[in-house]
């Protein structure tokens, strides 16, 4: 699945974060609490077999799409490259089907994470 979506044809991108935590209640946790700091607001966290895959609802422009990835790297949760690598391709790709290497492994979705938060745009970094 590609972050790059048309609409009218303008380019958009939705959020996707390749997480490398331990699948466990102090995983998902960070998972959570990283999605809060970076102000996302709503979108699925996902068992991708070996941790967690997020998927958002919200469409970001090109600019507001590699600010994120830019603040990826600063969670050692997130995958020590993935973001990097995105960078360089102008969009994210996350895998949605199941892995052959972890025995046909299925995605599979673990919760729906929506953020009550109020941001003012005035008020950010």
């Amino acid at each position: 699945m590609t972050s790059l979506v048309l609409i009218e044809g303008a380019e958009f991108h939705l959020d996707m974060i390749d997480f490398d935590c331990e699948k466990s209640d102090e995983g998902l946790a960070d998972v959570r609490d990283i999605l809060t700091f970076l102000r996302i607001k709503r979108g699925f966290i996902m068992d991708s077999g070996n941790s967690y895959h997020y998927l958002g609802f919200d469409f970001r422009s090109e600019l507001e799409f590699l600010r994120l990835l830019e603040r990826l790297p600063s969670y050692s949760r997130v995958g020590s490259s993935w973001s990097s690598y995105q960078k360089t391709k102008g969009f994210s790709v996350l895998r949605v089907t199941p892995c052959l290497k972890l025995g046909k492994q299925i995605p599979f979705l673990v919760e729906r994470f929506e953020n009550p938060q109020i941001y003012f745009p005035f008020a950010e970094e």
